[in-house]
């Protein structure tokens, strides 16, 4: 049995806590965990709070390379956003892994976040895991953030659809 202590802090913004329903899910070396409600009684995820939840899991997962935050409907609430600032996680080994997100959640989505090591992609070599994350993100953002000609000879604009 492994026990990692995790610590997830809401953005200290107006309306920047929910009350959906919010889920972790541990992927390391070794594996990755099931997904774990980080709902508790009461209000959670209340604006500039850092709640701190206990996950237990079969066995070690070694080093913490990514956490999967899943938002979720919860009851009857009307869906709400989110502003995440950080995922901390501590090991059995007593390893404090930091995970920075500072965005806003929209939506019943799931959001993968990396470690904030400031590693590069050939420190992502070594693991496929840390690899294909590196390029599903690179894919997001390259069709989140597309150019196009408005016409020719004109400096490009952002490719956007204006309603």
């Amino acid at each position: 049995m492994a026990t990692y202590k995790i610590r997830v802090a809401t953005g200290d913004f107006l309306c920047g806590g929910t009350m959906d329903s919010v889920a972790i899910t541990l992927v390391g070396t070794q594996g990755e965990s099931p997904k774990f409600q980080l709902d508790s009684c009461g209000k959670d995820f209340s604006p500039g709070a850092v709640d701190e939840h206990v996950v237990q899991t079969e066995r070690d997962l070694g080093p913490i390379l990514l956490v999967r935050l899943h938002k979720e409907r919860y009851s009857i609430f009307p869906q709400t956003r989110w502003n995440c600032s950080f995922v901390e996680v501590a090991g059995p080994g007593e390893e404090v892994y930091r995970f920075p997100c500072y965005q806003w959640i929209v939506g019943y989505t799931t959001l993968e976040l990396r470690e904030g090591a400031a590693k590069t992609i050939c420190k992502d070599a070594e693991n496929q895991l840390l690899l294909r994350h590196r390029k599903e993100e690179l894919r997001a953002k390259q069709q989140a953030y597309r150019y196009k000609e408005f016409q020719p000879g004109w400096p490009k604009c952002l490719d956007v659809d204006i309603r």
